[in-house]
């Protein structure tokens, strides 16, 4: 999910998680995604996978299709 670092996106992200879903989310720095598994740590189903890279980028993009 991009955006899901963000402060709008972590609710989703964590909403997401709550209903069982596993999510995958782009991360700029190793600091946003400790942020964001701070944040969702406690819900108690669904399954976060976050992968470095940037949606902005068109080769760090295509990253995630693989």
């Amino acid at each position: 999910m991009a955006g899901g670092t963000g402060q709008v996106g972590e609710g989703i992200v964590r909403a997401f998680l709550r209903q069982g879903a596993r999510v995958i989310v782009p991360v700029r720095s190793s600091q946003s995604e400790q942020k964001l598994r701070e944040y969702v740590q406690g819900v108690a189903s669904g399954e976060l996978d976050c992968i470095p890279g940037i949606m902005g980028n068109w080769e760090s993009a295509c990253g995630f299709r693989d």
